[in-house]
């Protein structure tokens, strides 16, 4: 995509004066784009040509302008829209602060707290992770278990010991009227010291059991043995043990399917490692 060319169009279209500064580093699709006005506005422009995401993103619109007047720190959307072409394209509030690196056992109670906020708050029944994490993990919906089924021995491996994991388990009943932003890893968290001062990326956002966003910051933040010990606890009383078990399970078939589709067979390796550390800690816990 000519990213001047498609800025110009919506300069055209909306009678703006966006000018493009640069694409940001992290991000593993189109990216996103920093923009800048005449009067010195920061804003962030993300595209797509998948004909339903302008659904998705008008969705995404609603659930963080319901999460803002909660003071959660999230983007405003200012633009959302799509050209006869298929191209969709959204313009949000620039947030400060980069992704945590480390992220801290501060950041994440911070960030806990505001997932608390997400409880009861669905804006509609669309996009319902908890229906999908459970079609993932017991019905084979997305491919993932065929995967790590013909990839290599280890995958194999971890497969069977997550199918041993959640064996019995299908009659979980995960909450389904909660926010869900349903992909809150580190590098969709904005901090600036301390302070966490964004929480970005709900493009994908829907509803469901908000244990899934806490699972996320779980999976990618498991060697810290305080963070750990912490989001453990309050995904157990929040959704029970059985919804814990399901949850690592599915983090475990999204990261080692994505690395195996989009990674080097070290990073499916290191994946592999870690699966096996948390199916180890929770077959003793």
């Amino acid at each position: 995509m000519d990213m001047p060319q498609l800025i110009a169009r919506i300069n055209e279209r909306h009678q703006t004066h966006f000018t493009l500064q640069h694409r940001y580093a992290t991000g593993e699709n189109q990216g996103a784009y920093a923009l800048r006005t005449p009067s010195g506005g920061a804003y962030v422009l993300k595209w797509n040509r998948k004909p339903p995401w302008l659904q998705s993103v008008r969705r995404a619109q609603h659930i963080t302008a319901a999460l803002a007047d909660h003071h959660i720190p999230v983007p405003r959307y200012l633009l959302a829209d799509a050209f006869d072409d298929g191209v969709t394209y959204w313009i949000q509030t620039a947030l400060p602060g980069a992704p945590p690196t480390p992220l801290r056992h501060s950041h994440v109670t911070q960030v806990c707290a505001f997932i608390d906020v997400q409880a009861g708050k669905a804006v509609s029944s669309e996009a319902n992770w908890s229906a999908y994490v459970l079609a993932v993990v017991f019905q084979g919906e997305s491919g993932w278990r065929d995967s790590l089924e013909w990839y290599s021995a280890a995958t194999r491996e971890v497969l069977a010991r997550l199918t041993d994991l959640v064996a019995g388990k299908q009659a979980c009943r995960l909450r389904r009227d909660d926010i869900v932003h349903g992909d809150l890893g580190p590098d969709n968290l904005l901090v600036v010291g301390d302070r966490v001062s964004g929480i970005v990326d709900w493009d994908a956002a829907g509803s469901g059991d908000r244990s899934l966003d806490l699972s996320k910051l779980l999976f990618y933040a498991y060697d810290d043995t305080a963070i750990r010990a912490d989001v453990c606890a309050r995904i157990i009383t929040i959704s029970g043990r059985a919804a814990l078990d399901i949850l690592l399970a599915y983090n475990i078939l999204a990261q080692l399917d994505w690395s195996i589709h989009h990674h080097s067979a070290t990073a499916v390796d290191a994946g592999v490692v870690l699966a096996d550390r948390i199916l180890q800690d929770v077959a003793t816990t």
